[in-house]
This record gives C-alpha cells, sequence and structure tokens, in this order.
C-alpha cells in the first residue's frame, strides 16, 4: 500500500510540474537589441518594466554572452535567433544541425552558461526564433531552391533538434519583413520578384513546402512605413495568417509580431532632418503609432509584441532610448504607461474598430480591472460615452496624466484624439 501511495505521489508531482511548464506563457511586450547593446542599457530596460527580450548577433563569443547574463540577472526571459545568412546553404544541413546542437547545449536548461556562471539564476530559453526574415536576403537561396523552399528545410531540421533537446522549447517560424497588407514601399505581400518573397506568399509556399508542422509561432515584422497601423491592412493580415495555417500549415497557431517599430528621419551632424519616405514626422506621431499597434495586436490576440529596437541603430530612428544619454523618447513613456495599466492586455471586448475613426477596446487591465483604451484616427477630436458598471473611474492620457472622472446613467464621456486614452 505504501509503495502504491508513493507512486501515485510521484506522478501527481510530475504532471503537476509539466502542468506549470505548458501553462506558462509569454509576456506581450518586449524589445529587440543584439546582445552587445544590453549592458550599456540593462538598468533602463529594466526600468520600463521588460521581462523579456529577443536578442540577435554574435553568439558563444564571451564579450557578447556579457549581454545574455545581463539581462538574465535583470529577470529578463532571451528570446535568441538561431540561423542566418551563413548557415544559407542546404547543400551543408549536417554543420547547421550541429550548430543548433551546440546552440542548445550551451544556452538551453542546465547548458554550460549557467554552469560557468552558478550565482547567476538560470532562466534558459524556452521560445527560440527560427531565422530573421528569411523571406529576404538573410537566406540565400542554394541547390536550385526558392527561398521558401529552403527555410522549410532548415525549419524542419531546427525543430528536430530543438524538441528533441527539450520538447517544450517553442519554436518561432518565418519571422518575416512585412505583415500587413498595404505597406508602403516595395516590399508587399505578394511579392514576387529577383528572389525576394513578399511575407505572405513566402508563408504560404513555406506551407506548401511541407514546414507548417515544424513550427510551434508564428512570427511577422508588420512595419507601416510611413503609414498609421489602421491603414496598413494589419487586422487583414493577422486574419490571413491564421486562415492559411487553417488550411494548409497543420493547424492555427498563436501570432507573434518579431520585430516592429516606427523611425523619425533621419537626422544629419547639421541638425537637418533627411526627409524619407517609410518614416515618422515626429516623437508625437511615433508615441501614438507604436502603443496603438500594439494595441491592435493584442486585440487581434497577438501573444508577443517585440518592439525594435533599444536604441538608434543606421538610419532606423526608432530606439527607446537615445545612444550617449540614454534619453527616453516620448514613445517609452507612452509604453511603460501602457505597460502599467495593461501588463497582460487580454481582449475583452471590441467596442467599435474603425467605425468613424475610432478604435476602443476593453482590456483586462493592472488588477484585473476592465479598462478601456480608446482613440480616434481622425484630425478633429470626438466626444464619445461608454457604458460603464460603477460610479467612479480614472482617466489616464497616453503619458500617465491621470485624473478621477465620473460616470452619469452608467456612462463615461471622453474626448478621443490620435493620443490613446484609458479608462478604469
Amino acid at each position: 500500500m505504501n509503495k502504491v501511495m508513493v507512486f501515485l505521489v510521484l506522478v501527481l508531482s510530475v504532471n503537476f510540474f509539466c502542468a506549470d511548464k505548458a501553462a506558462e506563457k509569454p509576456g506581450f511586450y518586449s524589445l529587440y537589441a543584439w546582445y552587445s547593446e544590453v549592458p550599456a542599457f540593462a538598468d533602463e530596460v529594466a526600468k520600463v518594466g521588460f521581462k523579456w527580450m529577443r536578442l540577435g548577433g554574435p553568439v558563444f563569443d564571451p564579450g557578447e554572452e556579457k549581454g545574455f547574463i545581463e539581462a538574465v540577472k535583470k529577470g529578463i526571459n532571451v528570446v535568441p535567433v538561431m540561423g542566418g545568412d551563413k548557415d544559407s546553404d542546404i547543400t551543408k544541413m549536417p554543420a547547421y544541425r550541429e550548430s543548433i546542437k551546440k546552440y542548445l547545449a550551451r544556452y538551453g536548461e542546465n547548458g554550460t552558461l549557467w554552469k560557468e556562471n552558478p550565482s547567476v539564476k538560470q532562466i534558459p530559453i524556452n521560445y527560440v526564433e527560427i531565422w530573421n526574415e528569411p523571406n529576404i536576403e538573410y537566406l540565400t537561396p542554394t541547390g536550385g531552391k526558392k527561398r521558401d523552399e529552403c527555410y522549410a528545410e532548415f525549419l524542419k531540421v531546427s525543430y528536430e533538434e530543438i524538441k528533441r533537446f527539450d520538447p517544450g522549447i517553442k519554436v518561432i517560424g518565418m519571422n518575416t519583413a512585412g505583415g500587413t497588407m498595404k505597406p508602403d514601399g516595395a516590399l508587399t505581400a505578394e511579392l514576387d520578384f529577383n528572389g525576394l518573397i513578399g511575407w505572405y506568399k513566402f508563408i504560404k509556399g513555406v506551407h506548401k513546402a511541407g514546414g507548417g508542422k515544424y513550427y510551434d509561432i508564428l512570427g511577422i515584422h508588420p512595419y507601416t512605413g510611413g503609414k498609421a497601423p489602421e491603414k496598413a491592412g494589419y487586422i487583414k493580415a493577422i486574419e490571413n495568417v491564421h486562415a492559411d495555417c487553417i488550411a494548409n500549415g497543420g493547424g492555427d497557431k498563436p501570432v507573434w509580431v518579431t520585430e516592429c517599430g516606427f523611425s523619425l528621419p533621419v537626422t544629419k551632424k547639421d541638425g537637418k532632418g533627411v526627409p524619407a519616405e517609410g518614416v515618422i514626422k515626429n516623437e508625437e506621431l511615433q508615441a501614438n503609432y507604436l502603443i496603438r499597434q500594439m494595441a491592435i495586436s493584442a486585440a487581434c490576440g497577438v501573444e508577443q509584441f517585440q518592439i525594435m529596437y533599444i536604441s538608434d541603430i543606421g538610419d532606423f530612428y526608432a530606439g527607446l532610448f537615445l545612444r550617449g544619454t540614454k534619453k527616453w523618447r516620448k514613445q517609452t513613456y507612452a509604453l511603460k504607461n501602457m505597460m502599467e495599466l495593461l501588463p497582460d492586455p487580454v481582449i475583452l471586448k471590441k467596442l467599435s474598430e474603425g467605425t468613424e475613426g475610432i478604435y476602443a477596446y476593453v482590456f483586462k487591465g493592472a488588477g484585473d480591472k476592465e479598462t478601456i483604451m480608446a482613440w480616434n484616427t481622425g484630425k478633429e477630436d470626438i466626444e464619445k460615452e461608454y457604458e460603464v458598471k460603477g460610479t467612479d473611474f480614472t482617466l489616464s492620457t497616453r503619458d500617465g496624466e491621470k485624473k478621477a472622472i465620473k460616470a452619469a446613467g452608467g456612462k463615461v464621456k471622453v474626448t478621443l484624439s490620435q493620443s490613446p486614452v484609458y479608462i478604469y
């Protein structure tokens, strides 16, 4: 009898542990950076409240690994990127397979990185992105095959090795350059030109090549260029992705935004901005567009949104923090406020999604309070009323200025502009 009881306890303990692991979910808010960038900005990243980061760049280098370790010290879950153009030759697949094994043995649970740093509480990798933007030049087709066909093969090998090492690790596939139906620029959803493949055509091609069963999460990069996120066909894009996963990808899958941001005009040393397509005119619009796209993403069920980028890089002026001074941009303050009010933005109800240019959602907010997030995409402010339960509420601006408001007749009245507000 005692042996039976011991056996049952062990079984129940194992089941309980596995259930906990399976139930663990990723945080919605994440930030993209290279390993080498983390040490300089780690304190600022922590102040904003990030618990997740996508890290890219060289690995296995002691200098680069400092970024990985610094992120973990701040309690941040690292989502790495495996594979890159240097790995593109499908005729050398055994070497690629070995590189995956080496990576997992280093950064996975009880890996050598943790053994060499026993004072650091390990946060092993639990989510892995396979390639960055394989539909364009970051994957060079080989073996007489197209990009989508090559990627399907790399995806299969990656999936096999990752699941062999730890079946609980989630594989994030696609991570395409592009992710909207009406983007600015030449990289359209259905592009097929000179070897480059539009993001949606690429996803369908990978599914056709049998790659749908070799990833758990689908990643996209829904840059809108200079457009407002509501005008880029973003909601339709997410609907299309789910539809193709169901029809041709082996079943529906969660969607992640594995890269997105809004760049300001490039500034020359003389201080004059350089006009260009695909950029946002000023920090005010940049802040509005970022958190609006994040809200739309959450409302569409996107599990994680990885913001591009920790600081300005090259000609892409979308960093949360300025180099040197580490000064916060307006979008950073707006983001911190959103993270505090909607730490886990689960959609409860869609009040309006484009009607009269108004977007209004009810999310699960901090402390499980129902929180309305709303804005108006038009040029003129609009007064709107929303039904609520109760009398006393707080109205927060985009950047966190708060005031008490009262409901009358079961409704609260607010003025909506292009800058979102929160009611809770």
